[in-house]
């Protein structure tokens, strides 16, 4: 049985207007500490990743706000970690290219603890 849906569409041209800014926002300390050494393909991953984060919120039905914030949800390729829960059914489909990155989340129920 299926507990929820999610996607989002990023524009990644946004995401690097405000990376530097953005990251810290909203990457968790193991996710930051991978995005400082990425190279060339920074940008991309961090559109995945915000991609990931909204994906898994709208997969929740919740949204982000008092009990989510963007920090709480990891995307650790290929993997997605929700601070506080245990996350046992959870599909997870993320794509970039050219100037979009996309992620799709389908979480089974009953798969949060």
């Amino acid at each position: 049985m299926i507990k929820g849906i999610g996607v989002d569409l990023v524009m990644i041209v946004r995401v690097k207007e405000k990376g530097f800014k953005l990251a810290p926002q909203m990457l968790s300390e193991r996710e930051l500490s991978e995005w400082h050494v990425m190279g060339s393909s920074k940008y991309h991953w961090l559109a995945k990743a915000w991609a990931v984060k909204e994906a898994t919120v709208k997969a929740l039905g919740t949204g982000f706000g008092e009990e989510y914030k963007p920090k709480d949800i990891e995307y650790i390729s290929p993997h997605v970690h929700i601070k506080g829960k245990k996350m046992d059914n959870v599909h997870l489909s993320v794509s970039d290219e050219g100037e979009y990155a996309i992620a799709y989340v389908v979480i089974e129920h009953p798969n949060i603890l």
